[in-house]
C-alpha cells in the first residue's frame, strides 16, 4: 500500500493535510486528502472493510448526526469496491448500530410498520429525534410570543419585524437586529406575544417605535386573518411611531369571511405601507417563484424622499426579472379561466382544511386556523412542539411542522397543511383518529 501512495506522490499526506507543503492551497490539500483515502481503500481487503461496518457502533456520548455519517463513509467506502449492499440489508444494520435511548424509535420501524423501510427514511426520522433531543435542551431560548423585531441597541436604528419566524431569521441574516442576548433573543428584537388569549393580533399600545413592521394576513402558521378593525389599528401605530409596514398577502385567496384581502383596504395605509404578495399559495408557483411588490408614490422617507426609487434603484441592479415562461405562467392565472381554475383548486384546499379540522376537534383537541388559510394551527396543550412532532411521524408516519420554529408563542402548537390529494388526507384523518 505505501508503495502505492509513494508512485502516486502522496505520501506525505499520511501524517495528516497539516504537513503538506504551505504553498498548496486548501483545496489542492484536499484533493490529495481524498486521494490518498481512495488509494488506501483500494488497498484493504473487502473483509477488512466488512469488519470496519459490523464492529461499528453507536454510543450516546457522541452526536448522532455524526456517527450517521461515519456510518454512511464506511457504506460508501466498501462500496467503492465493488462489494454490494442492498438497502434493505443497510437500513437493518443501522437500526441495530442505533444506541439504547432509540430502542423505542428501533421498536416502531421494526414491528409498527406494514410497508418497507427505506434507508434514507430511518436516517431522516433519526435526525429529526436528534434536533427534538437538541430543542428539549435548550428550550428555555423560547420567550412569550411569535416574534415582533424590534428596536436595535443602534443610535437611530429600529427595527421591527413580526407575525412571522421567517422575517427575523432575514433580519438577523443581514445584520438588522443587534447583539446576540440571553436565552438565544435578540436586543433589535421586540418580543410579543401572539396566541389564543389575544385572537394571533399583538398588543400594538406595547410596541416601541420602529423603522419597519412585517405582517402576514392570512397568518402563517396560525391561520389568522387579521379583522378591519385590527388593521385600522395597524395603520394608526404605523403612523403614530413613523414606522413602514410591509404587509404580506400571500394567502390572500384564501380568506372566506370579510377580512381585508389588502393593506390598501384600510384608509391611510397607502403612506405607511408596502405590499408583497405572490403566486406560491394561490396557484402552486412555490418552486417557480413569481410574485409582485406594489409602493404607492404617498409613501416617503421622513425627509420626504419617495422609498419607490429607491426600490427601483436596488431591483434595477440586483434582478433582471423572472422568465418569460413564468410570467406566461402568470398572465395565465390572471385570466377569467385561470381565476376560476385558481378558485376551484383552493376551494379543495379549504375543504380538506375542513375536513381535517372536523376530525382533530372531533378527538377533543383545540384548532385554531383553516377558514382562510390552508394551514391548522393545533394545540397540544402541556407538550413540547418537537416532542409531539417526533411522536406522530414515528407512530402515524405523518410530517407536521413543530410550532416552536416559528417562534417562541409556537411552542405546544402543530402546524398541519391542507395542500394534499383528498385520498392522502382523508387517510391521515384515519390515523390521526387511531393515534390521538
Amino acid at each position: 500500500m505505501r508503495a502505492l501512495l509513494v508512485q502516486q506522490r502522496v505520501v506525505g499526506a499520511l501524517q495528516g493535510s497539516a504537513t503538506l507543503p504551505v504553498e498548496m492551497s486548501e483545496k489542492e490539500k484536499n484533493d490529495i486528502m481524498d486521494l490518498t483515502h481512495n488509494l488506501i481503500i483500494l488497498s484493504l481487503d473487502d473483509k477488512v472493510l466488512e469488519q470496519r461496518l459490523y464492529s461499528f457502533k453507536m454510543h450516546e456520548d457522541k452526536s448522532v448526526i455524526e456517527q450517521i455519517d461515519e456510518f454512511n463513509k464506511i457504506i460508501d467506502d466498501i462500496e467503492y469496491i465493488d462489494v454490494k449492499m442492498d438497502d434493505a440489508e443497510k437500513t437493518l444494520l443501522l437500526l441495530n448500530f442505533i444506541s439504547k435511548s432509540y430502542e423505542h424509535f428501533k421498536d416502531a420501524m421494526f414491528y409498527g410498520r406494514v410497508q418497507k423501510i427505506f434507508l434514507e427514511e430511518v436516517q431522516s426520522l433519526i435526525r429529526a429525534k436528534e434536533l427534538q433531543k437538541k430543542h428539549d435542551i435548550n428550550e428555555e431560548i423560547n420567550g412569550d410570543g411569535l416574534v415582533v423585531r424590534g428596536r436595535s441597541d443602534k443610535k437611530d436604528s429600529r427595527n421591527v419585524f413580526f407575525n412571522h419566524q421567517a422575517y427575523g431569521d432575514s433580519g438577523i441574516i443581514i445584520g438588522q437586529t443587534g447583539e446576540h442576548a440571553e436565552q438565544g433573543k435578540y436586543n433589535g428584537i421586540e418580543y410579543m406575544k401572539c396566541a389564543p388569549e389575544n385572537n394571533f393580533f399583538p398588543i400594538l399600545s406595547a410596541v416601541k417605535p420602529t423603522d419597519i413592521i412585517f405582517f402576514c394576513s392570512p397568518n402563517n402558521p396560525t391561520g389568522h386573518a387579521a379583522s378591519r378593525n385590527q388593521l385600522i389599528k395597524l395603520v394608526e401605530t404605523a403612523r403614530r411611531n413613523g414606522s413602514i409596514i410591509v404587509f404580506d398577502s400571500a394567502y390572500a385567496a384564501y380568506i372566506s369571511d370579510d377580512s381585508p384581502r389588502s393593506i390598501y383596504e384600510i384608509p391611510g395605509s397607502k403612506e405607511v405601507a408596502i405590499e408583497v404578495s405572490s403566486f406560491s399559495k394561490s396557484a402552486g408557483f412555490t418552486g417557480v417563484r413569481l410574485g409582485w411588490t406594489v409602493i404607492p408614490e404617498e409613501l416617503s422617507y421622513s425627509n420626504g424622499y419617495p422609498i419607490l426609487r429607491d426600490f427601483d434603484r436596488i431591483i434595477s441592479t440586483c434582478f433582471n426579472g423572472a422568465s418569460n415562461i413564468v410570467q406566461a405562467g402568470g398572465l395565465a392565472c390572471l385570466s377569467q379561466q385561470g381565476q376560476m381554475d385558481l378558485q376551484e383548486v383552493i376551494n379543495f384546499y379549504k375543504e380538506n382544511a375542513n375536513i381535517l379540522a372536523e376530525t382533530l376537534s372531533s378527538i377533543g383537541l383545540q384548532v385554531y386556523g383553516g377558514l382562510n388559510s390552508p394551514y391548522l394551527w393545533v394545540q397540544f396543550p402541556g407538550t413540547k412542539s418537537w416532542a409531539m412532532f417526533a411522536e406522530i411521524l414515528e407512530r402515524t408516519h405523518i410530517i407536521t411542522v413543530p410550532g416552536s420554529g416559528f417562534g417562541p408563542s409556537g411552542e405546544s402548537f402543530l402546524r398541519i397543511s391542507a395542500f394534499n390529494h383528498r385520498e392522502l388526507i382523508l387517510e391521515a384523518c384515519r390515523r390521526f383518529t387511531r393515534f390521538l
